[in-house]
């Protein structure tokens, strides 16, 4: 597992993570890990999980550098919604003209 597989487990269970993720030097806060996304066939090169975005039941995960229609880099973002404590992927998103190099996916946000 690379690096970046390992950042987007351990960012997505602190944002799913019941509970606040405030606290104070005295105040203990317990995180758990509710799910693992990942979706088939990544490689190293694919950099899953070099962005994250949440909003509610919905996490975006970017992979900049997976190989689109054989361009190199041209990255795709991974979109997973939460029906009760199930995540499935809903959407693979990709630019819409394929060039290599494009890194799609290096930033994702959401809202609403």
């Amino acid at each position: 597992m690379d690096c970046f597989r390992v950042l987007a487990r351990l960012l997505v269970v602190i944002a799913l993570a019941n509970g606040s993720m405030c606290g104070t030097a005295s105040a203990a806060v317990t995180v758990s890990q509710q799910a693992e996304l990942t979706v088939p066939g990544l490689v190293a090169g694919d950099l899953f999980g070099s962005s994250i975005a949440v909003d509610g039941d919905t996490v975006i995960v970017g992979a900049p550098g997976t190989v689109v229609s054989g361009m190199t880099s041209h990255g795709v973002a991974y979109v997973f919604v939460r029906n009760g404590s199930v995540w499935t992927l809903q959407a693979t998103l990709t630019a819409i003209e394929t060039v290599a190099d494009d890194f799609f996916g290096v930033a994702v946000a959401i809202n609403g």
